[in-house]
């Protein structure tokens, strides 16, 4: 089967039939004239005009009429022709048809007028609809493309400050830098009233927090929050996001007093190798409430924020794992080297006096060779926390290498590290087990030689050679003792 024309093709081929009944109507016309009045052989014509209208127009609506006009018109001239006048009753007959063949033209051209005009003004009004209709059509498409490119240039604007912000976490490998970018983003991205971000702790103990950002604060640095509890502590443990939009009708969660000022919040969890490491936690007081489009934002940000904690964690480690020991968890002897340099700086700049005790775990041969190496690793422990538990936070324990440690002591005189050093000889020699009692001396103990700066050493080379030289004086004196570096006794 053909395909169903189109409307403008079924316009196109009317006008083409009513240009062509026009032609036929317009030779009928002035053939019938000619031969009415003129007399004039026209049958030929009238024949070829009648054709041209039954082609053209068929036998459908005026058409018949026209017809009737060629037949009469016809007939006539033939009368006229044949010698017969208009007052012979043929001749009358003739002249009556040919006017009643006139009327009824000229009432057919006037019905193809009106029936023209009729059905341009249907064409004309057919066509304003279709515009109309496209006009709508436009418009509503033009709207929807207006609102879709306001929702991209909404996601581009989240993906461009979500791209900077991990560009951003990503350049640091300080946890703390990264806590507070991480923030400052969260509230970039989602408007909130405030926002809080809290690390993982242990789960008997309330977690910490380390970040908070908003209008106003409803939580504050250094607080803590309880695993299990409120939204936060629900997110902690179960270690699923939420979206609450409604606070004061979620069975789930029983508000806490920072909790109690928003209407909504969201809280997602920073997962580290598939543990909670921290949650990031945003609140709204009013409308419009924190949504699943914020949600899905604070994912991504989430995900993106937990690998660059994962990261400055690790290196956090491994920078302490290159500056401590790894069996006692003190200084290494590089890092103490460093330590001591600074502060010898120090104290010259300041005039301030710097001390250091160089201890030595007395008969450790005997000891590692009666029970051996564990047994001897435990003992090594043991003396690196009394050691800890004896000196200030400001001072720097380290292991010096095999049983000896030294301990440096900025703004300490010589007889101050004389105590701090006694302290640490009786922490030893109180130390319980019965392997204790197998060492020469019926307990543990340890040897400690004592140095100070500037008095009477003038560098940090001398410092630790004259701790050194007190080390081996207590030594040779009998161990378990605090030795005291002969320049000074001297003086």
């Amino acid at each position: 089967m053909g395909e169903t024309p189109s409307r403008r093709e079924r316009g196109l081929r009317r006008r083409s039939a009513r240009r062509w009944r026009s032609a036929g109507l317009g030779l009928a016309f002035g053939a019938t004239l000619a031969s009415g009045v003129l007399r004039l052989p026209s049958e030929a014509l009238f024949a070829a005009g009648g054709a041209t209208s039954v082609l053209a127009g068929g036998w459908y609506g005026f058409s018949g009429s026209v017809m009737v006009v060629f037949l009469l018109a016809a007939a006539n001239a033939a009368l006229g022709r044949a010698g017969y006048r208009s007052s012979s009753t043929l001749g009358w007959a003739g002249e009556a048809a040919f006017w009643l063949a006139l009327a009824l033209t000229a009432a057919g051209c006037r019905r193809s007028w009106e029936q023209t005009v009729n059905e341009r003004r249907k064409e004309y009004q057919a066509l304003a609809e279709e515009h109309l209709q496209a006009h709508e059509r436009f418009e509503a498409t033009s709207a929807r493309l207006r609102e879709k490119n306001e929702v991209l240039e909404k996601k581009y604007g989240e993906a461009s400050a979500l791209l900077s912000a991990v560009g951003a976490i990503g350049t640091s490998t300080k946890p703390g830098e990264i806590y507070e970018t991480i923030v400052d983003t969260a509230v970039k991205l989602v408007p909130c009233d405030s926002c809080v971000l809290t690390v993982l702790g242990d789960a008997e103990q309330p977690w910490p927090v380390v970040s908070t950002r908003g209008s106003f604060l409803a939580w504050r640095k250094g607080e803590r929050i309880r695993y299990g509890e409120d939204v936060l502590g629900w997110v902690a443990k179960h270690g699923q996001p939420v979206v609450v939009e409604d606070l004061s009708r979620d069975a789930r969660f029983m508000a806490t007093s920072a909790e109690a000022w928003f209407r909504s919040m969201i809280a997602v969890p920073l997962m580290i190798e598939g543990r909670v490491a921290a949650v990031l936690g945003l609140g709204r007081a009013d409308e419009p409430t924190l949504g699943q489009d914020d949600y899905w934002t604070l994912t991504s940000l989430a995900g993106h924020a937990a690998v660059a904690l994962d990261r400055a964690y690790l290196h956090q480690e491994l920078a302490h794992l290159a500056r401590t020991d790894g069996l006692t968890g003190l200084f290494n002897r590089r890092s103490f080297e460093e330590a001591l340099q600074r502060e010898i700086s120090r104290a010259k700049r300041y005039g301030s006096p710097l001390s250091l005790l160089l201890l030595d775990v007395d008969h450790f041969k005997h000891f590692n060779d009666h029970h051996g190496h564990p047994l001897g690793d435990k003992l090594l422990k043991q003396v690196a926390e009394v050691i800890r538990r004896s000196v200030r936070e400001a001072d720097t324990p380290a292991r010096y290498g095999g049983e000896e440690f030294v301990v440096l002591l900025p703004e300490t005189n010589l007889r101050s590290a004389m105590q701090a050093a006694e302290r640490i000889r009786q922490g030893v020699a109180a130390l319980a087990g019965e392997e204790g009692k197998t060492q020469p001396l019926g307990h543990f103990s340890v040897s400690v030689g004592v140095a100070s700066y500037p008095v009477p050493c003038p560098s940090a080379e001398e410092l630790v050679k004259q701790a050194d030289a007190a080390l081996y004086e207590a030594k040779k004196a009998g161990r378990d003792r605090c030795q005291a570096c002969k320049d000074f006794l001297a003086g």
